[in-house]
């Protein structure tokens, strides 16, 4: 299973999180059994088992149905995770997946991750549709989606405004997120293997108008000296729950990570202090 990384904010410092927005190969011979799936207004609930107290991290993959061929259904895109410790009295757990899109035919599967770093993965749900009125389209959509990066400084200048869409909530939809993301990916260059995939928090400056983005700065320090590949945008919104009197995080959603185009496939930086990070797998 190839490393997963993922670099946070403030606000998730306190812990390790496992965030991907890349598709990805789901291999396992042992399944629990398939989470249960709902349509609801404007979202959809995926409900599932507890396995162990010793769980750590819930990720939650959805597979695009209506799109993908049946030899494609081990791939699915993370849209997010439960923090399973943050609600340790729960027999069961549900997740919403609010990001869910109209007219698209979904199947859910749940990873379990546990302290001693093992992986367990339930089986791929029923097929549900989304309709009109449990579906809103939410997608960070840019006017110009390209960007362009300078190698010389390592500057990333965005070529327009990221706005945020949404079919139903166009006025609102910026309250829905709680922060956004890069997505990147890492290679080693002599091999191209994939080393590393990650999203890097944004400052809200950093995804204006013709504002830019220094790659130096924000870069993780495992991804210096190897060859990045930047991904898009995502959009991720931290649903939290109350725990000893307090409000602690409890699940996360995920967009679908925004496409882009680049003057550069990829780029390579120098090595030099980087970013702390933490590890999410």
């Amino acid at each position: 299973m190839k490393k997963l990384i993922i670099f946070t904010g403030i606000i998730l410092s306190f812990f390790s999180l496992f965030i991907t927005s890349c598709d990805i190969d789901i291999v396992d011979s042992e399944y629990r059994p398939a989470p249960s799936v709902k349509t609801q207004e404007n979202y959809i609930t995926v409900s599932f088992e507890k396995i162990s107290t010793s769980t750590k991290r819930i990720t939650v993959y959805r597979y695009n149905a209506s799109s993908e061929t049946p030899g494609n259904s081990d791939k699915g895109i993370n849209i997010g995770f439960v923090l399973p410790q943050n609600s340790p009295d729960a027999s069961a757990y549900s997740f919403h997946d609010t990001y869910a899109k109209a007219g698209r035919n979904y199947c859910y599967r749940i990873r379990y991750y546990s302290a001693d770093d093992n992986y367990v993965y339930s089986k791929w749900s029923k097929e549900i549709t989304v309709t009109s009125t449990n579906g809103i389209t939410y997608d960070l959509m840019l006017d110009d989606n390209t960007i362009d990066y300078n190698s010389t400084t390592n500057i990333v200048t965005l070529a327009n405004a990221i706005e945020w869409n949404s079919d139903s909530q166009a006025d609102t939809i910026k309250d829905d997120f709680t922060d956004i993301y890069l997505s990147l990916r890492c290679y080693e260059p002599q091999t191209s293997n994939l080393l590393y995939s990650c999203l890097v928090p944004l400052s809200a400056s950093q995804v204006s108008a013709a504002e830019t983005i220094n790659m130096r700065a924000i870069l993780p320090s495992a991804y210096f000296d190897n060859e990045v590949e930047i991904l898009g945008f995502v959009g991720v919104k931290v649903n939290t729950i109350e725990l000893d009197d307090e409000d602690v995080p409890y699940y996360y959603n995920f967009t679908e990570p925004s496409s882009i185009t680049s003057n550069a496939e990829r780029i390579k930086i120098s090595s030099t202090s980087g970013n702390g990070e933490l590890d999410y797998l």
